[in-house]
């Protein structure tokens, strides 16, 4: 990818007058471990949101229902963008700003996300985003990712981290984010998710509908997004 700008820009005339004409950015993390990882807090803390934004943890019975959950907050809300950060990673102080950049050159298609390295499952030590071929998804190899320079055109990713329009999810039917599994519905016993053998996670079924309806999905490679190690408490 190419052309995008250094500085993030703001109106030059900012002020508590026309803060209501700034882009409102809903930022949520859905609740899938127990407790709040103190990298996780810490990053969060010092991350730059130049912009009028609500932070809100989403709970459900599973991740996948979780992040449907805030992306019909934030259209419910008239936010017009959403952020998600997953809880047991860690994030640079700029990433919503690095991310935004990539965002604000098509605002109506653009998908910023960061990556992770994937610590197991069939990805396990590759990258958390992939290139389609041959009828399938390949993990990208963490040292091919680290080296690039600029932000790059990617076919699917792990949405641990990632800024979107709420116009993209409003053209996509719901649910947005959905599990296809081997056996799927009659393993949601009332509160409980029992997990299946995975056809392809909802991460992936997601990078397939956003590129349906011509969306961009782009990975910027100096955002990467450290998972934490999780301890049973």
């Amino acid at each position: 990818m190419q052309g995008y700008e250094t500085k993030l820009k703001l109106p030059a005339n900012l002020s508590l007058e026309n803060m209501s004409d700034l882009p409102k950015i809903f930022i949520g993390t859905p609740w899938s471990v127990p407790y709040i990882p103190a990298a996780f807090t810490l990053s969060l803390r010092n991350m730059l949101v130049p912009l009028p934004h609500v932070f809100d943890f989403v709970a459900a019975r599973h991740v996948v229902d979780a992040r449907n959950a805030i992306v019909k907050l934030a259209i419910d809300n008239n936010f017009d963008f959403v952020m998600m950060l997953d809880a047991d990673q860690s994030f640079p102080s700029n990433f919503f700003i690095e991310l935004w950049k990539i965002v604000q050159q098509d605002p109506e298609n653009n998908i910023a996300t960061g990556w992770a390295i994937i610590k197991t499952g069939k990805y396990a030590g590759k990258t958390s985003v992939c290139k389609w071929k041959n009828g399938d998804f390949y993990a990208e190899d963490p040292k091919k990712v680290s080296i690039r320079k600029k932000p790059f055109q990617t076919d699917g990713f792990g949405t641990c981290g990632f800024l979107c329009s709420t116009k993209i999810f409003k053209r996509l039917t719901f649910p947005w984010f959905t599990d296809i599994n081997i056996i799927c519905e009659e393993n949601r016993l009332g509160q409980f998710y029992v997990a299946t053998e995975f056809a392809m996670g909802q991460d992936l079924c997601f990078s397939i509908k956003a590129k349906e309806v011509g969306a961009r999905l782009i990975c910027h490679p100096k955002m990467k997004m450290p998972h934490q190690v999780l301890q049973n408490i």
